[in-house]
């Protein structure tokens, strides 16, 4: 009886917590530095919660390792819901597969909250370059293997990601030119010295407009409705061609459902406010509403999609 007792006592004070969740500041850990895209979104993100949440949320910057070293400091983080990560495909998905220094396990160490939002990229190349189309690329790479010269800023990231699957959806040769950024990258093919990329729209579209680069495909699922006259990699022939980046939370395993239920709402009623989804459309992304469940299925269907792609690249680490 004594013992039953003591466990209500304990049930009864865990429940209590719960309840009460949060009683102190909550902090969102972004594995890059200040002023980068996750950081940016992350901050905005802590703003928007503070008020909902009833409690300061802090942005702590733990960049280092691709993304690997803060992703590992939550990992190992107490499992009270005050310690989120921004994650993303690079953190949660690349990082195991590329580094074999990773020592947590996305699927086990980490319980989903939610996304954040999703956004899209746009196959461009020099208005120089021959191609005027997706098919028009593909005959071009076909005729002339590994003549094309395609930008990326590195092995593992979304632009080599995204080349690596045309490549290989396309049945052509490409030389991979890669650069320390994107900064680079673009200025050097806004000056023609290489051919094509595949990156976000946020930072294209001007260029696409001004006439600067020619804008081939997008990666969505439907045309984006700043660039209609831009078709779909299906409608440009390429029916299994997908790109998706997204930003999401997650917070380490253990942590009690009640509070990752808590989150949630929290931030449903976020990102389903009209003035944040329009923050999100002005950066060129979409605010996702959805549940832990949806988000975990989500999840495993990317690990699916990426894991072959890395194994049969000779890239993975294990």
């Amino acid at each position: 009886m004594k013992r039953l007792v003591i466990l209500l006592a304990g049930l009864l004070l865990t429940a209590t917590a719960i309840a009460a969740y949060p009683e102190r500041p909550v902090r969102i850990v972004v594995t890059a530095g200040i002023g980068s895209v996750s950081d940016v979104r992350a901050r905005w993100l802590a703003g928007q919660l503070a008020p909902v949440l009833g409690q300061p949320v802090v942005v702590e910057n733990i960049p280092g390792g691709s993304g690997i070293v803060g992703t590992r400091a939550v990992a190992h983080s107490a499992a009270d819901g005050y310690t989120l990560l921004l994650a993303h495909i690079g953190n949660i998905v690349v990082g195991p597969l590329v580094n074999e220094n990773v020592d947590y396990d996305p699927a086990t160490d980490f319980l989903p909250v939610s996304r954040i939002s999703k956004g899209y990229a746009v196959l461009t190349c020099h208005p120089d370059f021959p191609a005027k189309s997706v098919a028009d690329l593909i005959r071009y790479g076909k005729d002339r293997p590994g003549v094309i010269n395609w930008g990326n800023t590195g092995v593992g990231g979304p632009p080599w990601m995204m080349a690596e699957l045309f490549r290989r959806q396309a049945g052509i040769e490409m030389t991979s030119v890669q650069y320390k950024g994107g900064g680079e990258l673009l200025s050097d093919l806004l000056a023609g010295r290489i051919d094509c990329w595949m990156e976000g729209p946020l930072i294209q579209t001007q260029y696409i407009k001004a006439g600067k680069l020619r804008a081939l495909a997008v990666t969505a699922p439907e045309r984006l409705p700043f660039l209609p006259d831009v078709p779909t990699m299906a409608q440009a022939g390429l029916p299994d061609f997908e790109f998706q980046g997204w930003t999401g939370i997650v917070v380490p395993a253990g942590t009690p459902p009640a509070v990752i239920q808590r989150l949630n709402a929290a931030m449903r009623q976020v990102l389903g406010a009209p003035d944040n989804r329009e923050w999100f459309r002005e950066q060129a992304n979409v605010a996702v509403e959805e549940s832990p469940e949806e988000f975990a299925a989500f999840l495993r269907s990317q690990s699916a999609k990426w894991a072959p792609l890395f194994r049969t690249s000779g890239v993975a680490a294990r």
